[in-house]
């Protein structure tokens, strides 16, 4: 064994980890391959999994709980949130904790989730929002942008004082939404309370 802080850390265990919950998505959203049922058998990981991971999830620095799908749709990913080591950010490095995440649409999110978040130690909850307004966030995530506002801002109104989990907006730069910039910073950041907001392009 060799030692990493306050934790014995094991060398045969991975530091760093991405383990896709789900395959499977509610939405088809433009830019997604979800969007031309591109996704080869779209599924949830298989719950059987979750206690075979729990080692390497408890001896991890880096985990990243999302892939292709929504992984809030999956009962393996909430089973997963009870076993995360102490959390830490990309900012505070600390020896012995870890930065764990999960990019979601926030589309569901029930009472009882906000509970299961909130007694975790999950780090960063990376929302996933493209759009500035209704009109923009129709076109490319076919949903509806209130009900996702709505939980957002639940989410960060129970999160309160406390210092994870980190809450971050993200949007994927598209001719749909480039010029929409500045109003979702300070939607994302000024209005809402996010802490971090990213963005990013895509591919041609």
């Amino acid at each position: 064994k060799r030692s990493n802080g306050n934790r014995m850390m094991r060398p045969e265990y991975p530091g760093s980890l991405i383990i896709e919950t789900s395959s499977a998505c509610n939405l088809k959203c433009v830019m997604c391959p979800q969007a031309i049922n591109a996704v080869n058998r779209p599924m949830h990981m298989d719950e059987s999994l979750v206690e075979k991971l729990v080692p390497f999830v408890k001896n991890s620095h880096s985990i990243q709980l999302h892939g292709i799908g929504e992984p809030f749709l999956s009962k393996s990913f909430w089973s997963l949130l009870e076993y995360l080591p102490p959390p830490t950010d990309w900012k505070a490095w600390a020896q012995g904790k870890c930065v764990s995440s999960v990019n979601t649409n926030l589309t569901i999110l029930k009472k009882e989730h906000i509970a299961k978040i909130l007694k975790s130690n999950l780090s960063i909850i990376n929302v996933s929002l493209d759009a500035a307004n209704e009109k923009t966030y129709r076109k490319i995530r076919g949903y509806d942008f209130k009900k996702v506002i709505d939980n957002l801002k639940n989410l960060i109104k129970a999160r309160g004082k406390r210092e994870f989990p980190k809450i971050w907006a993200n949007m994927t730069l598209m001719k749909e939404n480039v010029t929409e910039v500045i109003d979702f910073l300070d939607l994302a950041i000024g209005d809402l309370g996010c802490d971090h907001v990213g963005t990013w392009i895509m591919n041609d």
